[in-house]
């Protein structure tokens, strides 16, 4: 090929060079002039054009580009129409890509015109995600090129997940919470279900090596493709509780431990014809960790040896979870605003509004605003706001000590919705990462407890939620991203509502978080 300026009546056939303009429409660079284009350039006075001339053995970008892509596309991908000597593959259903990178480099060393750009191998792909580009950079090239190229053939292949008969089994230790358990496995069913599969049956058990050891005979009964075992405690060592029942009901242990972080206590066993995980620590948390990429090979019965677990390590440092014990360096600290909500009527109390009643020589409701302003001064929130509705003045002159600003809401007798609505409009909200909802009635909450519940709050898509012997109390932490459902709630609810669709980090807090003032009898019980 050469690129050349020709007279404008030579360049019949040539390519065009550069886009340009003729009579207010645009003629686009690769266009093959015909002599139609070449009528209208002279009519429009260009007398030279840049052009490629195309040379004997020589083949057009498109043709290129078409003929190395379906060489290239093998099971489970397919080829879009080429333009501007761009051909795209994409994925025909959900899996896992697969191709070498030596054949890849080897493509693209045959010459710097052919550019081959794809996902990384073993890459979990979506059906319809483009996985590679093939792109001819100059507007043709020599067929040999194109020969040398299309000689390696089904370069890329999708491997489709397939649906696999999956248990889970769950150890407990004596202070396990039964929450703990429940997130891992709405969290393991979430993981399943992006990869087309779900959790058939799970079991629980003590995390003792005889007890583990009888889950799995049962579990076995049920002839499992894939078992998940996910332990109280994470393996540390190929003779710990879980690995060492697997090796007592005659299973075997592949693989113990694996060069991606987080991820590394993972262990990788067979019983029989059943494969067996041992789940890291990290797998309690929806972030992509080690098991991520171990669990996408196996439901896309992609053989997982030894040998590809320890090579795993390159590209292994992924981005830290919120369930690793030592994080490598301290979260971005998290700006948290604080609702405290007193605007409620005290229906229960009769005539007397209970947040301005006395307890333990002062209004009710300045025990918690105490506890929010020394959040606010300590740094661990950055604003915090008192709702007010019944007897606002009242409200606001009892508060008024600690310097809190007070916010109206006049719909306070529709519900609690109303006050959260008012609350986040007069926090700003959306320039913080959450927010704290305080109530008024919970006198024995201490900043300890705050900082606590803070401290576990590591995204904006969290709910935090403070526990005492494993009870939920409050008060509650929500991310950003829940402000919009916050903001659509109505009538007399909270934020609770939300738990029940949410995953929900739970902290230990002191015994206040469960503690609140309903009737005038608590009152005078707490004096």
């Amino acid at each position: 090929m050469k690129f050349i300026t020709l007279k404008t009546e030579d360049a019949v056939g040539c390519v065009l060079a550069h886009s340009g303009k003729l009579a207010g429409k645009k003629i686009a660079k690769g266009r093959v002039l015909s002599q139609d284009d070449i009528t209208a350039l002279q009519h429009a006075k260009v007398r030279h054009v840049a052009v490629a001339k195309l040379e004997t053995g020589d083949m057009d970008e498109n043709t290129a580009a078409t003929t190395i892509a379906k060489a290239a596309s093998g099971d489970g991908t397919h080829c879009d129409k080429t333009k501007h000597g761009r051909t795209n593959l994409y994925a025909d259903c959900d899996g896992v890509l697969t191709y070498t990178a030596a054949t890849l480099n080897n493509t693209n060393q045959i010459c710097s015109a052919i550019a081959l750009a794809a996902l990384p191998p073993f890459f979990r792909v979506a059906a319809g995600q483009m996985i590679c580009t093939v792109k001819i950079i100059p507007f043709a090239l020599p067929e040999k090129f194109v020969s040398d190229a299309a000689q390696y053939k089904k370069t890329f292949t999708v491997h489709p997940f397939v649906k696999q008969n999956i248990i889970l089994i769950q150890t407990t230790l004596p202070d396990t919470a039964e929450a703990m358990l429940d997130k891992t496995t709405l969290i393991t069913g979430q993981r399943l279900q992006e990869r087309n599969n779900d959790i058939k049956k799970e079991i629980r058990c003590v995390h003792r090596r005889k007890d583990i050891a009888a889950a799995i005979k049962s579990a076995m009964r049920d002839k499992p493709a894939l078992l998940l075992l996910a332990g109280a405690s994470a393996a540390c060592d190929v003779g710990d509780e879980i690995p060492a029942a697997i090796v007592d009901v005659g299973g075997k242990i592949e693989h113990f431990g694996m060069p991606v972080d987080p991820g590394n206590l993972l262990a990788l066993a067979k019983i029989d014809n059943t494969q067996c995980v041992v789940l890291p620590g990290c797998a309690r948390s929806i972030k992509n960790n080690g098991f991520d990429w171990v669990l996408d090979r196996l439901l896309a019965n992609i053989h997982l040896s030894s040998q590809e677990i320890s090579a795993m390590g390159v590209g292994g440092l992924l981005d830290d979870t919120t369930a690793r014990p030592m994080r490598r360096q301290p979260p971005t600290k998290p700006k948290i605003g604080i609702i405290l909500l007193a605007a409620g009527m005290s229906k229960r109390m009769g005539k007397t509004n209970k947040l301005l009643a006395s307890w333990r020589d002062m209004p009710l409701v300045l025990h918690s605003a105490k506890i929010a302003a020394a959040a606010v001064k300590q740094n661990i929130a950055k604003r915090a706001v008192v709702v007010c509705g019944q007897d606002a003045e009242k409200i606001s002159a009892a508060i008024a000590d600690t310097n809190l600003s007070a916010s109206i809401n006049p719909q306070y007798a529709c519900g609690m919705a109303t006050s959260l609505s008012s609350g986040l409009l007069a926090l700003a909200a959306d320039e913080l990462d959450g927010v704290l909802i305080m109530l008024g009635d919970m006198p024995n909450i201490t900043l300890r407890d705050i900082r606590a519940i803070v401290a576990a709050f590591h995204s904006t898509d969290d709910i935090v939620a403070p526990t005492y012997h494993q009870k939920r109390g409050n008060p509650v932490l929500i991310g950003r991203r829940h402000f919009n459902a916050l903001r659509q709630l109505q009538g007399d609810v909270g934020a609770r509502v939300l738990f029940a669709d949410h995953a929900i980090i739970e902290t230990p807090a002191g015994a206040g978080v469960l503690f609140d003032i309903d009737s005038a009898a608590e009152l005078k019980s707490n004096p």
